[in-house]
């Protein structure tokens, strides 16, 4: 955990969380995809991103994000998502995730089928993150110590994102 906290402050100064952070953290729980989006104004922007190709993502951006019945049931319940590692399960049944569009499109062509998942919301004026990492579907669903070590991480990836606006709010005046 320490190496994962140092490479999370380490990526004070860069534009976004360092991709070996993602890594990190990734590889701590057996995950075998990651990665890291923001808002932007078509929709989302992939800032980082391990184990899924540039295609599926252009793909998920282009056809998927305004329809992802995971990020409509964050969408559904802002206050009580926020911050806090949920697995799909959490959110949706199996079925409804299994049959989506997104799922069938994305999920097995790109060994993706268990996900946990936060929507990073710093406060301070910094943006907002989603975080995902990624089992393949025959794989074990993540458990709970997952999810608690992923949940340990949040407190200072919300902090190092504060930072990060911070100095850049400098640095802009």
């Amino acid at each position: 955990m320490d190496t994962l906290i140092g490479l999370i402050y380490d990526s004070v100064l860069e534009k976004t969380l360092s991709p070996a952070a993602i890594d990190e953290l990734r590889g701590m729980r057996g995950a075998t995809a990651a990665w890291l989006m923001a808002p932007s104004p078509d929709g989302v922007t992939f800032e980082a991103r391990i184990g899924i190709s540039e295609q599926d993502a252009d793909t998920y951006v282009r056809e998927f994000h305004g329809i992802d019945p995971l990020f409509q049931a964050h969408l559904a319940n802002p206050a009580g998502s926020t911050n806090i590692a949920v697995r799909n399960s959490d959110l949706i049944t199996e079925a409804e995730w299994t049959g989506s569009a997104v799922y069938l499109a994305l999920g097995p062509p790109a060994n993706i089928g268990h996900l946990l998942t936060t929507v990073l919301e710093p406060g301070e004026g910094a943006p907002s993150r989603v975080l995902t990492f990624a089992r393949p579907p025959q794989a074990s669903q993540f458990s709970e110590q997952d999810r608690a070590l992923y949940q340990a991480a949040i407190p200072h990836l919300l902090r190092a994102s504060r930072l990060r606006h911070a100095i850049a709010q400098r640095l802009a005046t």
